[in-house]
């Protein structure tokens, strides 16, 4: 395990007593073996509270601060995060089934040999998450503002360097408000800059992947060649 993830900090600077109490009652419910289930909280601050262990079940935490927050090892199942701030938080290790991340934000955060399982996510900072040092047992979904939800049973590529990143899921291609269908592109027949090539390693230079990186980044600038040094992988 981590060092950092079993790290308990006794001081908590700026928590105000109700806040603490709330913060303080769950961890001692988590300490005592009890399961968090059916219950709601909404604008809590739960920064860096130290919830590893726990299980939640058919809980909902609308507007709630998790950031800095220990959350390794825990089960969440069934459980709503609407809007909330997971930046800093530890997620490692833990089992996540059948949760909605709605609009729930992201960034700097571990998830380090989660599993996740029919998880939904809604914000585009869930591109940030490290999902190749996690495991997707059962696809999960990005519920995109078009109102539709995009699968990915495995670590989203991300190419980065451009106005907007490229988003590379199962079935599509994401930059913004566009999508392009990896069916689609599979029959295209663009011809892709050979200074691409060098850009994808071994295991990445899968033609779709190429056709997308070559038509967006040409609708995003006169010459896609321009962005090569900037583009990441």
């Amino acid at each position: 395990m981590n060092v950092k993830t079993k790290h308990r900090d006794a001081h908590r600077a700026g928590d105000s007593d109700h806040q603490f109490s709330e913060k303080k009652c769950i961890e001692t419910a988590i300490s005592a073996g009890i399961t968090i289930t059916n219950m709601s909280f909404k604008y809590s601050n739960f920064q860096n509270g130290l919830f590893d262990n726990g299980h939640f079940v058919n809980t909902t935490f609308e507007y709630c601060n998790f950031s800095g927050a220990n959350l390794s090892e825990v089960t969440l199942q069934n459980c709503k995060f609407e809007f909330c701030s997971m930046q800093t938080a530890c997620l490692n290790e833990s089992n996540i089934v059948n949760t909605l991340f709605e609009g729930s934000r992201f960034g700097d955060t571990d998830i380090a040999g989660t599993k996740f399982s029919n998880v939904v996510f809604e914000d585009p900072s869930v591109f940030s998450l490290k999902f190749w040092e996690a495991d997707i047992t059962v696809p999960c979904r990005y519920h995109h503002l078009d109102g539709k939800e995009y699968p990915f049973s495995k670590a989203p590529i991300v190419v980065s360097g451009l106005s907007k990143p490229i988003i590379y899921l199962d079935t599509h291609v994401l930059v913004g408000d566009t999508k392009l269908s990896l069916d689609a592109l599979s029959k295209d027949k663009l011809r892709i800059p050979t200074t691409f090539f060098g850009v994808l390693d071994e295991k990445r230079r899968d033609s779709s992947l190429r056709k997308a990186i070559y038509h967006l980044g040409e609708a995003q600038s006169h010459s896609a060649n321009d962005h090569i040094k900037n583009i990441k992988i």
